[in-house]
């Protein structure tokens, strides 16, 4: 067995400490190349960054002198960058294998560059998504929605193939499929999650069959597309005007909601940069605690508030790490660092909020919360099917991926999809694999956390609220176990009975 000679935890030490600086410069490396990517700049070729993290990573000596130590040691931090080191070494065994980014670097390429067209002529996707919201032309609504939808069918084969591959490695590691080892990375238990999954489209599935039958008599349809139902959504179901929510005052709305934090934007690392990028917004960060960048694709309206809402919690999470390691500081598994930004994206929901900034009447405020809990209803299971879907896929390969995602749509959403239609359209799939669940988990972070604090002391605007955040959840990264940061912050693990209880009484 190859392993590095160490004789004392000394010289462990410092083993990790270089292992952690090459991780720590490829990271940078990596974030500043997609950075400037999606910014149309100078960038270092991705497939170059991720081939000098195929050799730290897949690096046989540092993998077996990791795994040789970690029963020995009893430190807890250098134990726990042990523990945390092996994660990654098990998942660069699929990620980092050359074949695998070298294909997901192509379709990044591909999904970044995707430029939307209708009749030739080219839109920008906050355009496209304008108008399958708003535009009464029905007609219209299909095209933008197709435009954007067509880039399923320029990725397709290669997103399937890109999927087997991932299949194919894990296959020697001992796993059924890809899943479960994206499943067993992230420490959730598939059953349990999966048990969430069917507790949610139970409590759902009246209130949303009833959306659907009432989007069906408000339009004059037989059938319901993905372009009626956001239609509907925004025609029926929004009692908040766009114009109270104007894209140029989002930043401006931010700042206030800081103050009463005492933060300013301009005392923190964050760097805000607008472009039509695939996602409503994303946060890069290049370096915790010192280099943290939004990428914002605002439109008009209190659902893009709520985006970039999300991508500042974010930021303010890795604003606040306080961990000088590097492994520990970004250690955190995905759901929870989903958590941290619904938290703040949930801001938008609040009455408190909503009354006092926007300065919206409680009777307005009250049919909105109404109205949010029934589009939460099609939220929630658009993610739940199509994490069922993509599971699907590394479970099942075979078989025509496309008419199966129209089963899985006609079975948990009620919407029809036309003929031509690509499974591979949503990018999430081949950039964020086994990612879906990540959000729902967020919302279920997000309301426990919340409804713990209101109870406690009222209100969630008051600087002991982010004081909380910090101490409980930021500072120190992933030194704890995520669930045991839920257990010491809320009193109890976590359990979806806030979420689930928002929900009753639709």
């Amino acid at each position: 067995m190859l392993k590095i000679q160490i004789n004392n935890q000394e010289d462990l030490i410092k083993l990790v400490d270089k292992i952690e600086k090459e991780l720590q410069n490829n990271f940078q490396q990596r974030s500043a190349s997609y950075w400037n990517q999606i910014l149309k700049m100078a960038y270092k070729d991705p497939n170059i960054i991720d081939e000098e993290r195929s050799i730290i990573l897949l690096n046989p000596e540092y993998r077996f002198t990791v795994e040789d130590w970690l029963p020995k040691v009893e430190d807890r931090l250098l134990k726990r960058k042990l523990e945390l080191l092996k994660q990654e070494f098990l998942r660069a065994r699929v990620s980092s294998e050359p074949e695998v980014f070298a294909l997901k670097n192509k379709l990044d390429y591909q999904i970044i560059n995707f430029t939307p067209e209708i009749k030739g002529k080219q839109y920008e996707r906050g355009t496209l998504y304008n108008i399958i919201e708003k535009e009464d032309d029905r007609e219209l609504r299909e095209a933008a929605w197709r435009a954007l939808t067509d880039l399923g069918k320029e990725i397709e084969s290669e997103a399937a193939l890109l999927c087997n591959l991932r299949n194919e490695k894990v296959k020697p590691l001992g796993y059924k499929n890809y899943g479960e080892l994206c499943f067993f990375l992230e420490d959730l238990d598939k059953e349990k999650i999966f048990t969430l999954f069917d507790q949610i489209l139970n409590l759902t599935e009246e209130p949303y069959k009833k959306l659907v039958e009432d989007c069906k008599n408000k339009l004059s349809i037989d059938k319901v597309y993905p372009w009626d139902i956001k239609y509907y959504q925004y025609k029926y179901l929004s009692s908040l005007e766009d114009s109270l929510f104007p894209k140029e005052g989002i930043i401006k709305s931010i700042e206030h909601l800081f103050k009463k934090f005492n933060l300013s934007v301009s005392d923190l690392p964050i760097k805000v940069e607008y472009c039509d990028i695939p996602y409503g917004g994303m946060s890069v960060t290049l370096e915790v605690g010192k280099d943290v960048r939004v990428l914002a694709n605002p439109q008009e309206g209190h659902t893009w508030y709520e985006v970039l809402y999300h991508e500042f919690g974010h930021s303010l999470h890795n604003c606040f790490i306080q961990s000088p390691s590097f492994i520990i500081g970004t250690g955190e598994p995905d759901y929870f660092k989903e958590g941290m930004a619904c938290i703040f994206q949930k801001f938008m929901s609040d009455k408190e909020w909503l009354g006092e900034y926007f300065n919206i009447s409680q009777d307005v405020i009250k049919e909105f919360m109404r109205q949010n809990r029934l589009k939460n209803c099609h939220w929630y299971r658009r993610l739940i099917n199509d994490c069922l879907f993509e599971y699907s896929i590394y479970d099942n390969p075979e078989g025509d991926l496309n008419a199966r995602y129209k089963e899985y749509v006609k079975k948990n959403l009620f919407l029809e999809l036309p003929e031509d239609f690509s499974w591979a359209y949503d990018p999430v799939y081949t950039t964020h694999p086994l990612y879906l669940q990540n959000y729902l988990l967020a919302e279920v972070i997000a309301y426990q956390t919340i409804n713990y604090y209101k109870e406690k002391h009222g209100s969630i605007f008051l600087p002991d609220f982010l004081k909380f955040l910090k101490e409980k959840y930021y500072k120190e990264g992933g030194l704890k176990l995520w669930e045991e940061k839920i257990q010491n912050a809320t009193g109890s693990r976590l359990e979806a009975a806030s979420l689930i209880k928002t929900m009753e009484n639709i």
